[in-house]
């Protein structure tokens, strides 16, 4: 498999266009056009090569996108720096496989319309390959809300699939200027114009719902606490660490009940797994030092702990990471069990 520097130039600039369109930078309008150097390289390439570009697409998103990654196994893992590179070097060799096969699909089936197939194999081959984290391109337009209404029917998935249509009617238009193709994509701009038209229109229908309600609704006065303790200490709390366990509770007190002195406040808001250990019946401790806690500063308190069901042994006990509400009389109000899992952080997938 031969690649030139330049097709390997093109592959890298794509992903960094991606890099860009997302958090910490968050240039989103560089998404529209992110794809179009790989479009470009892959040209006349095989299946093999366009996999190969894809391949390197894949590498540099995730170096360049999941770089705390490797902070993050130092800390949480506790692994030594020699030991963490290279488990960072494995996971971005395979976290964004997914640009790989897209490559080798679209050179696959040379002939199938590009307008069509181009956004719909990408979109597809997103939702169906498996990801560490939940990352997905159209979530870098999270912040264009007079576009993406229509997401709570698409969801994100629908906007991965603008974002690669506009993405290739650019590259037609780079073809036309090229004098590669006699075709300039009149009709695509069109039925382009008309998406955007639709969602920009939904957009501003729920936008102005969304704000009817929000003036009709209820208000509550809520205080967000950050606590800012890291997840080596979350992790040996958890563990039943007395230090740790003791140095967790400090914290919690120490802010819930200076926040509680904020005038007519609903309610006091806590990190996630916020209590150390479960929160369940047979830990009375745990939840004995939340319910006095809520009743020393007479607020509902919310917050981030673990919950598993009782009366069960392995391999029937589960285990849930859970959000809780509880009053300052002693009573759970409710709780939420979260359902999508951190894969090898909350749960290890077979």
């Amino acid at each position: 498999m031969t690649l030139s520097r330049k097709e390997v130039g093109l592959a890298i600039l794509t992903a960094l266009l991606i890099v860009f369109s997302f958090p910490k930078f968050e240039w989103a309008h560089l998404i529209w056009i992110a794809f179009l150097p790989y479009l470009i390289a892959i040209q006349n390439k095989s299946p093999k090569q366009a996999f190969g570009l894809g391949f390197i697409v894949g590498i540099v998103i995730t170096a360049g996108g999941s770089y705390w990654i490797l902070h993050t196994l130092r800390e949480f893992g506790r692994l030594p720096l020699v030991l963490a590179i290279p488990i960072f070097l494995i996971f971005c060799l395979f976290n964004n496989l997914h640009f790989a096969i897209f490559g080798w699909l679209l050179k696959r089936f040379p002939g199938a319309p590009r307008i069509i197939f181009i956004p719909i194999a990408f979109t597809v081959v997103e939702y169906l390959f498996p990801q560490v984290f939940s990352w997905y391109l159209g979530a870098c337009l999270y912040k264009q809300l007079w576009l993406i209404q229509p997401a709570d029917i698409t969801g994100v998935y629908g906007f991965s699939f603008l974002i690669l249509c506009v993405n290739v009617v650019f590259f037609e238009i780079y073809l036309w200027t090229r004098k590669k193709t006699s075709h300039f994509p009149k009709f695509e701009i069109m039925a382009l114009g008309l998406l955007f038209a639709v969602s920009c229109a939904y957009s501003q229908l729920r936008s102005a719902y969304f704000g009817r309600l929000a003036l009709q609704s209820p208000k509550i006065r809520a205080a967000l606490i950050q606590t800012n303790i890291g997840n080596l200490d979350k992790f040996e709390s958890s563990h039943g660490y007395p230090y740790a366990v003791q140095k967790t509770r400090a914290i919690n007190k120490e802010l819930v009940l200076k926040a509680s002195k904020t005038n007519n406040l609903d309610l006091i808001v806590l990190p996630e797994t916020a209590s150390p250990g479960y929160f369940t019946e047979d830990q009375l401790s745990n939840r004995l030092e939340m319910f006095q806690l809520a009743s020393q500063s007479n607020v509902p308190l919310a917050f981030g702990g673990y919950y598993k069901t009782e009366h069960q042994t392995e391999p029937a006990l589960k285990i849930y990471n859970t959000l809780f509400l509880i009053s300052p009389y002693f009573q759970v109000l409710g709780r939420y069990d979260k359902v999508n899992l951190l894969a090898f952080g909350e749960y290890m997938p077979l």
